[in-house]
């Protein structure tokens, strides 16, 4: 059986895409604290071993959210082009609430997230997602991040499950990384 995961003692990356970020992320906001990263700062090249699972969604003013960009291997997993469009186009039937909330969430109280879910019935059987908020000069926010679609065998996925939590997402300071708590739906709870 695997032990569990103490978030408080650091972001559980898993994947070298996601690991890659965590390590963009942390340059960057070394350089910009105490405010948030700039999306102008963020270099594509220092992700280009990972470029094929980056995405950038962007806040509008009425706290939609629209697709910037997607990489290769997400924009495989939706099944579509994602680019330009509002993720209530993208994740259809009401289920784009959620994410758009904890989005929105990350981006307002400066939250760098990561999590794994479990996908049942997709080409993959889970996701490992990191993203956190960056902002344009004229104050605009952006939520960036890495999706690693996977699949596993039973035995991979009972040891995720039981070591990462799988379909927990945590969030941390998006500037220390210091542990804020686990998203519970769009509720953040503080002792999770």
């Amino acid at each position: 059986m695997a032990e569990k995961f103490d978030p408080r003692s650091g972001v559980p990356v898993s994947t070298d895409a996601a690991k890659l970020f965590l390590t963009v992320w942390r340059d960057l906001t070394h350089r910009s604290a105490p405010d948030l990263p700039l999306k102008s700062d963020l270099d594509p090249a220092a992700l280009t071993a990972a470029l094929s699972h980056f995405w950038l969604y962007r806040q509008m003013p009425d706290r939609t959210i629209l697709c910037h960009f997607t990489g290769e291997d997400v924009t495989s997993a939706w099944g579509a082009p994602t680019r330009g469009k509002p993720l209530s186009q993208i994740i259809r039937n009401g289920m784009h609430k959620p994410v758009e909330a904890r989005f929105n969430l990350a981006m307002e109280r400066r939250l760098l997230v990561h999590g794994i879910n479990h996908t049942p019935g997709a080409e993959h059987s889970y996701a490992e997602r990191i993203y956190g908020p960056l902002r344009d000069e004229d104050g605009t926010l952006y939520v960036a991040g890495i999706s690693v679609y996977r699949s596993a065998g039973p035995e991979l996925l009972e040891n995720a499950l039981q070591s990462l939590e799988m379909d927990a997402l945590r969030a941390y300071d998006a500037l220390t990384l210091d542990y804020i708590g686990t998203f519970h739906g769009t509720d953040l709870d503080p002792q999770g």
